[in-house]
Formats: structure tokens, sequence, C-alpha cells
């Protein structure tokens, strides 16, 4: 059926400022890939992931970085590539635009695939289903229109967290936080090189790293290796480990429909 995946709080935030643990709205991004689903292929990323996001400081240069630069993933791994062992966390300061070789664009109605409240099933929705959306999203993931809306691939979708930590700014999916802090925690940072921070992230966040960011997509099947949450892990507030992070939580799938279709809303999974 098309029961399935659904985003159950606000997972886009942002630490105020460098020495700040407060939450805004007003920094937000989603890390969007296409995945095959067919047989031998399971699991396989078309083209490339994108994120698409909003920052209010974006060409500020204020970030603490250089040349206002976020640390990030440097290939933009999609949870589903962590989790088959496909790739590792590979942590980069540089290019994340597009325009400078990257794979992030600047996009002020991302905010829309959330929306709020009782509304957010229906932003959320919508917003999937705009052509002008999924064009963007074509464009940037290398994609086709064929390929986007093949029943064979599923739209993967990761809410990122931007946030201070030791006067760096960083972009970080909730599977890259949990990546983060177990290389921190329990092996001594190894493979994190310049990267490496004092504390954990879940330090540095007052645990919010670990509670309300996982915790804002999860699935209601298991996939490609990644696990449902149990009836505990749904329930709000919820402490996740890091395991848990990495194998259950921070991503919703979609399998998307013809547009021109009667039936034009992705349907969930």
């Amino acid at each position: 059926g098309n029961s399935g995946s659904t985003l159950n709080s606000g997972g886009m935030h942002h630490t105020g400022s460098k020495n700040s643990s407060q939450s805004s709205s007003l920094d937000y991004g989603i890390r969007f890939s296409l995945v095959n689903n067919t047989e031998g292929y399971d699991g396989k990323i078309i083209g490339r992931s994108v994120d698409l996001f909003h920052l209010k400081n974006w060409g500020n240069k204020n970030f603490g970085n250089k040349d206002g630069e976020i640390i990030h993933s440097r290939y933009g791994t999609s949870k589903v590539e962590y989790l088959r062992g496909k790739k590792k966390l590979d942590l980069h300061d540089e290019h994340y635009l597009s325009k400078d070789g990257g794979y992030a664009k600047w996009y002020k109605d991302i905010w829309k695939v959330y929306g709020s409240g009782m509304a957010r099933k229906r932003h959320k929705k919508s917003w999937l289903t705009d052509k002008k959306n999924a064009k963007v999203l074509i464009k940037y993931m290398w994609g086709t229109k064929s390929q986007f809306y093949s029943r064979n691939n599923y739209l993967v979708v990761e809410p990122i967290f931007y946030f201070y930590m030791e006067g760096k700014y960083y972009g970080l999916t909730a599977t890259e936080i949990g990546l983060f802090d177990y290389l921190i925690e329990s092996k001594n940072g190894e493979g994190l090189g310049k990267y490496k921070s004092m504390k954990s992230i879940r330090r540095h966040q007052g645990g919010r790293s670990h509670s309300a960011i996982p915790a804002a997509d999860y699935l209601q099947i298991d996939k490609w290796g990644i696990e449902k949450p149990t009836a505990l892990q749904k329930r709000r507030g919820y402490r996740y480990s890091n395991g848990e992070i990495i194998n259950k939580m921070g991503i919703s799938i979609f399998r998307f429909l013809k547009p021109d279709t009667p039936t034009s809303k992705p349907a969930t999974i």
C-alpha cells in the first residue's frame, strides 16, 4: 500500500550565532537523491545528490569559515550510500555551491517542502509535484524527466542541520551527524582530519542533534538496509544513539507518478 514515511517535525534547523545554541528556522536545507529500485540496481543513485538550501547569512562572509564556506559532505552522500557501504563520511569546506563545482543550490522556497503544523503534508506534496521545483531538481541532480517520474525510481529526502561548532559552520544530514559523533566518541576522531572537534556535536548542541533533528524523517518500512524505528523511537523527545540515527532516522522516500495523470501526487512509502 501507500502507507509510509511522513515528515513528523520541523527538521531543518540552524544554530543562531557562533556562540549560541538557539535554533532558528531561517537557515534550512534538504538533500535530494534519486534512487533506482529495479532488480540488480536497487539502491543505486541516479546522477548525483543535490542540496537545496536557504541561509539567512549567505554571502555575509561572517560564518567563521574561510570565504563563508560550509563544512559539508564532499560528494553530498545519501544515507542509502552510507548504509550500503559505498561511501564513508568525507568532509570538505570548499565548492558547496553548484556554480563553484559543488552540488548545492540556494533555493528560497525550499521551506515549503516541510511547511508547518497540520498543513505540512499538504505543503510537502504540493511542493514536490510542482513542475517548477521538479525541473530544478532534475537539472541539478543530472537526471532526466523520465527518470524523475519513473515508477522504478524513488526520491530520497533528507533534512540538513546547519550549525556552528567551535567557530566553524557545518551543514550535515542527520546520518552524517551520527557518523561524525561515532567517529569522535568511539574512534577518537579517526578519519575526520582537520574537522575533528574537541567535543561531539551532541555535546555542543545540548542533545538536539540526537532528538528533534533525526526525528524529522523516518520510514514505515525497511528499505535498502535502513530500518523503520520502533514505537518508542518515534516518541517526541526520544534521544537517539549514533547507531539508531545512522541505521534508522532522517530519511523519507517518495515514488512519483506522471504529473499529467489524475493521480499526480507522490505516493509516500
